[in-house]
């Protein structure tokens, strides 16, 4: 995973992802990770009921399945589809 920038907002400033389940999929994040204090950008690809977590596919490839209400993020503007121009609807 790429370092992106700072922390996201506070927990309790973030939407429950709990909530929004599989509304998530297809969304882009910004995911803290304490532990390298740092922030990685991903596509959420599958949410878990049973779990109730959302598959991360990070842009350097790794997929992560995070408890995203124990993390922080953010939402991300989508990436342009390939092959689209800019200006394009």
């Amino acid at each position: 995973a790429s370092r992106e920038g700072g922390p996201p907002p506070a927990r309790d400033a973030q939407p429950r992802a709990r909530e929004l389940g599989g509304g998530l999929v297809g969304s882009r994040l910004s995911v803290w990770w304490e532990e390298d204090g740092a922030s990685y950008s991903g596509t959420v690809r599958d949410y878990s009921e049973a779990l109730e977590t959302h598959l991360v596919c990070y842009d350097d490839g790794e997929q992560v399945r995070e408890d995203l209400d124990e993390c922080r993020w953010e939402l991300l503007p989508k990436a342009p589809a390939r092959g689209s121009r800019r200006g394009e609807p």
